[in-house]
């Protein structure tokens, strides 16, 4: 099923769409680059970002003490990489 996205219900505070979340850049508290969230991980606790970066990929939980913040109108997310995973 396609929907446009002009169609799409408004999402609630904090809450967004994977289409707003996937091509974002992902900085830490620091705003050091980490790189681009290319992927979201559907399980049965919390979505993942799966992060891609120069340094291979994060996967980072999207909780609220894993991603710090979305700024959609920046076009990132911040995270806190202690709380990321590094995918070997």
């Amino acid at each position: 099923i396609e929907v446009p996205r002009d169609r799409m219900p408004v999402p609630a505070q904090n809450e967004y769409y994977d289409y707003d979340i996937i091509g974002l850049a992902a900085v830490d508290c620091a705003e050091r680059p980490l790189g681009t969230v290319v992927e979201i991980i559907q399980t049965g606790a919390c979505d993942v970002y799966v992060i891609a970066g120069p340094e291979g990929e994060l996967l980072v939980p999207a909780i609220s003490h894993a991603v710090l913040a979305v700024e959609l109108e920046r076009r990132r997310i911040v995270v806190d990489p202690e709380a990321a995973v590094r995918s070997t």
